[in-house]
């Protein structure tokens, strides 16, 4: 706990050391403002987007239809199991 007290403390205090720096400020100023421009260009590229989902969504189908085929070759097996089986008895 008194570590993470001292870690605030530090961050406050460097915080204040900026502001007396006269680039300090500067720093943060473009530091904000790259910040809102980064988030603009991720907003426009997420629009830009038809459907950001798609690619999850393919994803998804090629699993099902995996799922499926393999639960397919299983029943396949099984049954082919099964008739071996009944014609040796």
């Amino acid at each position: 706990m008194d570590q993470l007290q001292a870690l605030r403390d530090a961050k406050i205090a460097l915080k204040r050391e900026r502001s007396r720096i006269p680039g300090g400020v500067m720093i943060e100023q473009i530091a904000g403002k790259w910040k809102g421009f980064r988030q603009m260009v991720n907003n426009w590229l997420f629009t830009m987007d038809a459907d950001p989902l798609e690619d999850i969504h393919n994803r998804l189908r090629r699993l099902e239809a995996a799922f499926l085929q393999s639960e397919a070759r299983r029943r396949g097996a099984a049954e082919a199991d099964c008739s071996t089986r009944v014609g040796t008895g």
